[in-house]
């Protein structure tokens, strides 16, 4: 059975401001006339208004609030010339600013495009606690609640996957990829605010709570330990 990752952007545990990041304003919940559950619309072209720039400004990653995994030109070029599946991809528009909406936007702001991976698997863990919707393709997976510790990460089921290098879960703002897109992305030398997790391993880490004695460093490094930067360790 292949190995999957899940694609991971920035630091896990590192402040978000350390970037730049803002909010995504035309994505939009959409019930299923089906299951009634809700999915995320994405419109062929994002918007996203800035909160901040941070320290590192355009990173290969563009933080945002809707979760969307939105990443720079030149990684996807990258992706594209070494021949990658399953990169569908929407064009991102930094509109304004956030609070400031007349405050001019900072100059040669770099092209980024929203990873929107159409290629859909099943997880055989968490279990499914219902059938999935035959429309939407929506399953409700036992899942802790939001970014709660797994004690044995995830298990993709084999069988579900068309052979795609990126693909997704419908529902949730996951997106995974085989060992290949892994490879070539840290050997490209994206590998500071893009990380890569074995599927057995993701959220395994604790969950923070000051009173276990945490500091903000002592929990990035746990954090960390859970996280590939580096080809080798795939």
């Amino acid at each position: 059975m292949p190995e999957f990752y899940v694609v991971g952007v920035m630091s896990l545990a590192a402040d978000i401001r350390l970037y730049a990041g803002g909010q995504a304003t035309n994505v939009d919940l959409v019930e299923c006339e089906h299951c009634g559950r809700n999915n995320w619309h994405v419109p062929d072209t994002v918007e996203v208004q800035l909160d901040h720039l941070g320290k590192r400004g355009f990173v290969e990653s563009l933080w945002n609030s809707g979760l969307l995994r939105i990443f720079r030109e030149d990684l996807l070029e990258l992706w594209e010339r070494r021949g990658l599946s399953g990169l569908e991809r929407k064009p991102v528009k930094i509109a304004s600013w956030s609070r400031k909406p007349n405050k001019p936007l900072p100059p040669s702001i770099p092209k980024y495009y929203v990873l929107t991976p159409h290629n859909r698997v099943r997880l055989n863990r968490p279990i499914l606690t219902g059938p999935i919707c035959p429309v939407c393709g929506i399953g409700d997976y036992d899942f802790p609640r939001l970014g709660a510790h797994l004690a044995s990460g995830i298990q993709i089921d084999g069988t579900s996957w068309d052979g795609s290098d990126f693909f997704g879960l419908p529902g949730y703002a996951h997106v995974y990829c085989s060992r290949r897109a892994a490879e070539i992305t840290l050997a490209g030398g994206f590998n500071r605010h893009i990380v890569f997790t074995k599927q057995g391993d993701f959220h395994r880490w604790e969950d923070f709570d000051i009173r276990k004695g945490w500091t903000a460093k002592a929990y990035e490094q746990h954090v960390e330990s859970f996280l590939i930067r580096d080809a080798g360790n795939l």
